[in-house]
Protein backbone atom coordinates (compact mmCIF):
# COMPACT_ATOMS: atom_id res chain seq x y z
CA UNK A 1 0.00 0.00 0.00
CA UNK A 2 1.15 3.77 -0.24
CA UNK A 3 2.56 6.19 2.31
CA UNK A 4 0.85 9.47 3.61
CA UNK A 5 2.92 12.20 4.21
CA UNK A 6 1.26 15.26 6.19
CA UNK A 7 3.27 18.99 6.14
CA UNK A 8 1.78 22.27 7.33
CA UNK A 9 2.46 24.13 4.57
CA UNK A 10 2.42 23.54 0.72
CA UNK A 11 6.02 24.81 -0.05
CA UNK A 12 7.44 22.00 2.74
CA UNK A 13 5.28 19.25 0.88
CA UNK A 14 6.61 19.83 -2.24
CA UNK A 15 10.18 20.01 -1.45
CA UNK A 16 10.03 16.55 0.18
CA UNK A 17 7.89 15.53 -2.78
CA UNK A 18 10.64 16.70 -5.18
CA UNK A 19 13.02 14.46 -3.82
CA UNK A 20 11.48 11.16 -4.48
CA UNK A 21 11.36 11.68 -8.24
CA UNK A 22 8.65 12.81 -10.77
CA UNK A 23 5.20 13.93 -9.22
CA UNK A 24 2.14 14.59 -10.09
CA UNK A 25 -0.63 17.00 -8.46
CA UNK A 26 -3.61 15.88 -7.81
CA UNK A 27 -6.29 19.12 -7.19
CA UNK A 28 -8.94 18.57 -4.65
CA UNK A 29 -11.48 20.67 -4.07
CA UNK A 30 -11.35 23.61 -1.89
CA UNK A 31 -7.80 22.64 -0.87
CA UNK A 32 -4.39 23.15 -2.16
CA UNK A 33 -3.30 20.28 -3.68
CA UNK A 34 -1.70 16.52 -2.72
CA UNK A 35 1.36 15.19 -4.62
CA UNK A 36 1.39 12.08 -5.70
CA UNK A 37 4.91 10.01 -6.65
CA UNK A 38 3.81 7.15 -8.96
CA UNK A 39 7.11 5.43 -9.06
CA UNK A 40 7.16 5.43 -5.06
CA UNK A 41 3.11 5.27 -4.18
CA UNK A 42 3.88 8.21 -2.04
CA UNK A 43 1.19 11.15 -1.53
CA UNK A 44 2.56 14.21 0.21
CA UNK A 45 -0.77 16.34 1.76
CA UNK A 46 -0.06 19.94 2.78
CA UNK A 47 -2.26 21.26 5.52
CA UNK A 48 -3.32 25.06 6.33
CA UNK A 49 -2.04 25.27 10.17
CA UNK A 50 -4.54 23.99 12.67
CA UNK A 51 -7.64 21.91 11.38
CA UNK A 52 -9.54 22.19 14.83
CA UNK A 53 -10.19 25.28 17.74
CA UNK A 54 -11.04 25.27 20.92
CA UNK A 55 -15.06 26.77 21.21
CA UNK A 56 -17.63 27.28 23.96
CA UNK A 57 -20.35 24.18 23.40
CA UNK A 58 -24.13 25.05 22.93
CA UNK A 59 -24.75 25.28 26.50
CA UNK A 60 -22.15 28.50 27.53
CA UNK A 61 -22.93 30.39 24.23
CA UNK A 62 -24.86 33.11 26.46
CA UNK A 63 -22.61 35.60 27.99
CA UNK A 64 -25.57 36.59 29.78
CA UNK A 65 -27.44 33.52 31.09
CA UNK A 66 -23.73 31.21 32.25
CA UNK A 67 -21.53 31.89 35.02
CA UNK A 68 -18.15 32.73 33.16
CA UNK A 69 -15.88 30.85 36.02
CA UNK A 70 -18.13 27.36 35.21
CA UNK A 71 -16.07 27.50 32.16
CA UNK A 72 -13.55 26.57 34.26
CA UNK A 73 -14.56 23.95 36.25
CA UNK A 74 -17.54 22.48 34.02
CA UNK A 75 -15.75 20.01 31.86
CA UNK A 76 -18.28 20.14 29.21
CA UNK A 77 -18.14 23.83 28.55
CA UNK A 78 -15.75 23.68 25.73
CA UNK A 79 -15.02 21.67 22.67
CA UNK A 80 -13.01 21.10 19.73
CA UNK A 81 -14.89 21.87 16.74
CA UNK A 82 -13.46 22.12 12.90
CA UNK A 83 -12.05 25.58 11.75
CA UNK A 84 -14.07 27.15 8.74
CA UNK A 85 -11.48 26.11 6.12
CA UNK A 86 -10.94 22.26 7.52
CA UNK A 87 -13.55 20.25 6.20
CA UNK A 88 -12.44 19.63 2.63
CA UNK A 89 -8.67 19.00 4.63
CA UNK A 90 -10.36 16.70 6.51
CA UNK A 91 -12.09 14.87 3.58
CA UNK A 92 -8.94 14.54 1.72
CA UNK A 93 -6.77 13.05 5.16
CA UNK A 94 -9.73 10.37 5.69
CA UNK A 95 -9.72 9.43 1.64
CA UNK A 96 -5.99 8.79 1.52
CA UNK A 97 -5.51 7.82 4.95
CA UNK A 98 -8.17 4.88 3.73
CA UNK A 99 -5.69 4.06 0.85
CA UNK A 100 -2.03 4.01 2.58
CA UNK A 101 -0.71 1.64 5.17
CA UNK A 102 1.75 4.35 6.67
CA UNK A 103 1.66 8.13 7.64
CA UNK A 104 4.88 10.26 8.26
CA UNK A 105 3.76 13.38 10.32
CA UNK A 106 6.34 16.28 8.39
CA UNK A 107 4.29 19.00 9.70
CA UNK A 108 6.72 21.78 11.36
CA UNK A 109 9.50 20.38 14.12
CA UNK A 110 7.92 21.99 17.13
CA UNK A 111 5.44 21.98 19.70
CA UNK A 112 2.94 23.85 17.46
CA UNK A 113 3.83 21.71 14.28
CA UNK A 114 3.29 18.65 16.49
CA UNK A 115 -0.22 19.41 17.68
CA UNK A 116 -0.78 19.89 14.19
CA UNK A 117 0.21 16.70 12.97
CA UNK A 118 -0.47 14.48 15.93
CA UNK A 119 -3.62 16.10 17.88
CA UNK A 120 -5.41 17.69 14.73
CA UNK A 121 -4.59 15.69 12.13
CA UNK A 122 -4.02 12.10 12.71
CA UNK A 123 -6.60 11.04 14.13
CA UNK A 124 -8.84 11.54 10.87
CA UNK A 125 -6.50 9.06 9.26
CA UNK A 126 -6.31 6.55 12.41
CA UNK A 127 -10.46 7.02 12.53
CA UNK A 128 -10.84 5.79 8.55
CA UNK A 129 -7.57 3.15 8.69
CA UNK A 130 -7.43 1.33 12.37
CA UNK A 131 -4.07 -0.31 11.28
CA UNK A 132 -2.18 2.65 9.86
CA UNK A 133 1.45 2.66 11.05
CA UNK A 134 2.60 6.37 12.10
CA UNK A 135 5.87 7.58 12.31
CA UNK A 136 7.18 11.53 12.10
CA UNK A 137 9.63 12.93 9.93
CA UNK A 138 11.94 15.91 12.10
CA UNK A 139 13.26 18.45 9.22
CA UNK A 140 15.92 20.97 10.39
CA UNK A 141 15.58 22.50 6.67
CA UNK A 142 13.96 22.00 3.37
CA UNK A 143 17.06 21.23 1.68
CA UNK A 144 18.31 17.98 -0.11
CA UNK A 145 20.45 15.98 2.07
CA UNK A 146 18.40 16.86 5.07
CA UNK A 147 15.27 15.75 3.33
CA UNK A 148 16.87 12.25 2.08
CA UNK A 149 18.50 11.64 5.70
CA UNK A 150 15.60 12.26 7.41
CA UNK A 151 12.71 10.08 5.36
CA UNK A 152 15.63 7.09 5.86
CA UNK A 153 15.22 8.05 9.64
CA UNK A 154 12.16 8.33 10.60
CA UNK A 155 11.79 8.66 14.59
CA UNK A 156 8.77 7.74 16.68
CA UNK A 157 5.83 10.34 16.98
CA UNK A 158 6.67 12.85 19.60
CA UNK A 159 3.05 12.84 21.69
CA UNK A 160 4.75 14.69 24.50
CA UNK A 161 5.73 17.46 22.44
CA UNK A 162 1.67 17.54 20.86
CA UNK A 163 0.49 17.31 24.08
CA UNK A 164 2.61 20.26 25.64
CA UNK A 165 0.54 22.73 22.92
CA UNK A 166 -2.58 20.83 23.45
CA UNK A 167 -2.37 21.70 27.12
CA UNK A 168 -1.38 25.14 26.21
CA UNK A 169 -4.42 25.90 23.63
CA UNK A 170 -6.53 24.25 26.53
CA UNK A 171 -4.84 26.60 29.01
CA UNK A 172 -5.57 29.58 26.62
CA UNK A 173 -9.37 28.63 25.68
CA UNK A 174 -10.26 27.89 29.58
CA UNK A 175 -8.89 31.80 30.78
CA UNK A 176 -9.70 33.53 27.63
CA UNK A 177 -12.89 32.24 27.43
CA UNK A 178 -14.34 32.73 31.65
CA UNK A 179 -12.00 35.79 31.55
CA UNK A 180 -12.63 37.67 28.80
CA UNK A 181 -16.79 37.13 29.83
CA UNK A 182 -15.92 37.64 33.79
CA UNK A 183 -14.16 41.22 33.00
CA UNK A 184 -16.31 42.04 29.97
CA UNK A 185 -19.63 41.56 32.11
CA UNK A 186 -18.03 43.27 35.27
CA UNK A 187 -17.62 46.64 32.84
CA UNK A 188 -19.98 46.58 30.43
CA UNK A 189 -21.62 50.28 31.27
CA UNK A 190 -17.86 51.32 31.23
CA UNK A 191 -17.55 49.69 27.54
CA UNK A 192 -21.01 50.98 26.56
CA UNK A 193 -19.82 54.53 27.38
CA UNK A 194 -16.27 53.44 25.70
CA UNK A 195 -17.98 52.18 22.26
CA UNK A 196 -16.10 49.19 22.94
CA UNK A 197 -18.10 45.23 22.72
CA UNK A 198 -15.71 43.79 25.10
CA UNK A 199 -12.52 43.20 27.13
CA UNK A 200 -9.70 40.65 25.59
CA UNK A 201 -8.45 39.02 28.62
CA UNK A 202 -5.33 35.88 27.80
CA UNK A 203 -3.20 33.87 29.54
CA UNK A 204 -0.03 36.01 27.34
CA UNK A 205 -1.65 39.02 26.36
CA UNK A 206 -2.55 40.18 29.51
CA UNK A 207 0.72 39.47 31.39
CA UNK A 208 2.17 41.17 28.67
CA UNK A 209 0.42 43.97 29.39
CA UNK A 210 0.52 44.10 32.78
CA UNK A 211 4.59 43.76 32.83
CA UNK A 212 4.34 47.01 30.00
CA UNK A 213 1.74 48.66 32.73
CA UNK A 214 4.70 48.55 35.63
CA UNK A 215 7.31 49.89 33.27
CA UNK A 216 4.98 52.80 32.10
CA UNK A 217 4.29 53.53 35.90
CA UNK A 218 7.94 53.32 36.79
CA UNK A 219 9.00 55.73 33.89
CA UNK A 220 5.65 58.16 35.31
CA UNK A 221 6.68 58.23 38.45
CA UNK A 222 10.42 58.76 37.77
CA UNK A 223 12.04 62.05 38.95
CA UNK A 224 15.04 63.33 37.34
CA UNK A 225 18.25 64.81 39.13
CA UNK A 226 20.06 67.67 38.17
CA UNK A 227 23.59 66.75 38.17
CA UNK A 228 27.09 68.31 36.09
CA UNK A 229 29.81 66.80 34.08
CA UNK A 230 32.78 68.34 33.53
CA UNK A 231 34.93 67.32 30.06
CA UNK A 232 37.71 68.90 28.12
CA UNK A 233 39.16 68.21 24.21
CA UNK A 234 42.30 68.08 24.27
CA UNK A 235 44.73 68.07 21.13
CA UNK A 236 47.89 66.48 20.81
CA UNK A 237 49.29 66.24 17.08
CA UNK A 238 46.08 67.83 15.35
CA UNK A 239 44.36 64.49 17.45
CA UNK A 240 41.12 65.68 19.54
CA UNK A 241 40.49 63.31 22.00
CA UNK A 242 38.22 63.86 25.16
CA UNK A 243 39.05 64.14 29.08
CA UNK A 244 35.96 63.30 31.81
CA UNK A 245 37.10 64.54 35.04
CA UNK A 246 37.43 61.40 37.79
CA UNK A 247 34.63 62.58 39.98
CA UNK A 248 31.98 63.11 36.87
CA UNK A 249 29.08 63.28 37.73
CA UNK A 250 28.78 65.48 40.19
CA UNK A 251 25.36 65.31 42.33
CA UNK A 252 22.96 68.02 43.46
CA UNK A 253 25.08 68.67 46.79
CA UNK A 254 28.03 68.91 45.08
CA UNK A 255 27.25 71.58 42.48
CA UNK A 256 29.37 74.21 44.44
CA UNK A 257 32.31 72.01 43.65
CA UNK A 258 31.90 71.24 40.50
CA UNK A 259 31.77 74.91 39.93
CA UNK A 260 34.65 75.87 41.87
CA UNK A 261 36.56 73.11 39.40
CA UNK A 262 34.98 74.12 36.27
CA UNK A 263 36.34 78.48 37.01
CA UNK A 264 39.60 76.99 38.05
CA UNK A 265 40.63 75.31 34.94
CA UNK A 266 38.28 76.64 32.08
CA UNK A 267 40.95 79.03 30.81
CA UNK A 268 43.83 76.42 31.23
CA UNK A 269 45.80 76.27 27.30
CA UNK A 270 47.76 72.98 28.92
CA UNK A 271 47.26 69.53 30.25
CA UNK A 272 49.41 67.42 31.97
CA UNK A 273 49.46 63.72 31.49
CA UNK A 274 50.45 62.25 34.60
CA UNK A 275 49.81 58.57 33.80
CA UNK A 276 49.25 56.71 30.93
CA UNK A 277 47.53 53.24 31.64
CA UNK A 278 46.64 50.66 28.89
CA UNK A 279 44.04 48.41 28.93
CA UNK A 280 43.04 45.47 26.58
CA UNK A 281 39.68 44.45 25.96
CA UNK A 282 38.93 41.71 24.06
CA UNK A 283 35.58 41.64 22.04
CA UNK A 284 34.24 37.46 21.57
CA UNK A 285 32.75 37.44 18.25
CA UNK A 286 28.85 36.17 18.55
CA UNK A 287 27.65 32.91 19.30
CA UNK A 288 25.33 31.07 17.11
CA UNK A 289 21.71 32.29 16.82
CA UNK A 290 18.58 30.56 17.93
CA UNK A 291 15.18 32.13 17.38
CA UNK A 292 15.35 35.26 20.49
CA UNK A 293 18.93 36.01 19.70
CA UNK A 294 17.81 36.22 15.51
CA UNK A 295 15.07 38.68 16.17
CA UNK A 296 17.05 41.04 18.46
CA UNK A 297 19.37 40.90 15.75
CA UNK A 298 16.89 41.77 12.78
CA UNK A 299 14.54 44.42 14.56
CA UNK A 300 17.59 46.27 15.90
CA UNK A 301 19.42 46.27 12.36
CA UNK A 302 16.65 46.46 9.89
CA UNK A 303 14.12 48.14 11.97
CA UNK A 304 11.23 46.01 11.78
CA UNK A 305 8.51 44.52 14.08
CA UNK A 306 9.54 40.99 15.83
CA UNK A 307 6.33 39.63 13.85
CA UNK A 308 7.71 40.78 10.35
CA UNK A 309 11.21 39.38 11.01
CA UNK A 310 9.63 36.14 11.75
CA UNK A 311 7.90 35.67 9.31
CA UNK A 312 10.71 36.34 6.93
CA UNK A 313 12.81 33.57 8.10
CA UNK A 314 9.68 31.50 7.93
CA UNK A 315 10.19 32.13 4.10
CA UNK A 316 13.39 31.94 4.01
CA UNK A 317 13.13 28.36 5.12
CA UNK A 318 10.83 27.67 3.20
CA UNK A 319 12.54 28.90 0.26
CA UNK A 320 15.58 26.11 1.38
CA UNK A 321 17.75 29.32 1.96
CA UNK A 322 18.21 29.00 6.00
CA UNK A 323 17.79 26.20 8.28
CA UNK A 324 14.26 25.96 10.58
CA UNK A 325 13.71 29.48 12.59
CA UNK A 326 12.00 28.28 15.73
CA UNK A 327 14.73 26.73 18.04
CA UNK A 328 15.88 27.11 21.36
CA UNK A 329 19.59 25.83 20.35
CA UNK A 330 22.75 28.10 19.94
CA UNK A 331 24.85 25.03 20.30
CA UNK A 332 25.76 23.12 16.97
CA UNK A 333 26.54 19.67 17.62
CA UNK A 334 29.61 17.98 16.93
CA UNK A 335 28.65 16.03 13.83
CA UNK A 336 27.14 19.19 12.47
CA UNK A 337 28.48 19.62 8.86
CA UNK A 338 29.82 22.86 8.56
CA UNK A 339 31.52 22.46 5.36
CA UNK A 340 28.60 22.11 3.02
CA UNK A 341 27.14 25.68 4.62
CA UNK A 342 31.24 27.00 4.60
CA UNK A 343 31.95 26.29 0.94
CA UNK A 344 28.58 28.30 -0.58
CA UNK A 345 30.07 31.03 0.64
CA UNK A 346 33.99 30.30 -0.84
CA UNK A 347 33.11 32.59 -3.82
CA UNK A 348 31.57 35.25 -2.31
CA UNK A 349 33.02 38.83 -3.06
CA UNK A 350 33.37 39.86 0.41
CA UNK A 351 33.52 36.40 2.49
CA UNK A 352 35.71 34.36 -0.09
CA UNK A 353 39.06 34.56 0.86
CA UNK A 354 38.31 34.63 4.91
CA UNK A 355 36.47 31.26 3.58
CA UNK A 356 39.11 29.89 1.78
CA UNK A 357 41.47 31.02 4.57
CA UNK A 358 39.05 28.58 7.14
CA UNK A 359 39.88 25.42 4.84
CA UNK A 360 43.39 26.29 4.48
CA UNK A 361 43.88 26.64 8.28
CA UNK A 362 41.18 23.98 8.91
CA UNK A 363 39.51 25.88 11.60
CA UNK A 364 35.86 25.03 12.17
CA UNK A 365 35.28 24.84 15.79
CA UNK A 366 32.38 27.11 15.89
CA UNK A 367 31.83 29.77 18.98
CA UNK A 368 28.90 28.16 21.31
CA UNK A 369 26.34 30.00 23.24
CA UNK A 370 24.57 28.12 26.44
CA UNK A 371 21.63 25.40 25.01
CA UNK A 372 21.40 22.40 22.59
CA UNK A 373 17.95 21.99 23.14
CA UNK A 374 17.90 18.68 20.84
CA UNK A 375 14.78 19.95 18.78
CA UNK A 376 17.64 21.63 15.91
CA UNK A 377 20.52 23.19 15.59
CA UNK A 378 21.07 26.91 15.29
CA UNK A 379 19.43 29.09 12.95
CA UNK A 380 22.23 28.37 9.62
Amino acid sequence: MATLIITEKDKAAKAIAEIFGPFKIVRKKNTSRVYHIPSRNIYVLPLRGHLLEYKNTEKYKSWSKTNPRNIITDSDAIEKFPKNYATPYINTLIEYGKQCAEVIIATDADIEGCNIGLIDAYPFIKQANQNIVVSQMWLSSLETNEIRNKIRNTIPPKWNWAQIGEARALIDAFIGFSATREVTNTLRPLLLKLNRQFVSIGRVQTSLLYLIYLRNEKINNFIPEIYWTIKADLINQNNIFKANHELNPFKMDNELKAKTIYNKIKNEKFAKIIDNTKSKFERKPPTPLNTSKALVLLTKNLRISAKRALSTMESLYLNKIISYPRTDSDVYKSNFNHNAYLRKFSSHSRYGNYILNLFKEKRFKPTMGKKDAGDHPPIT
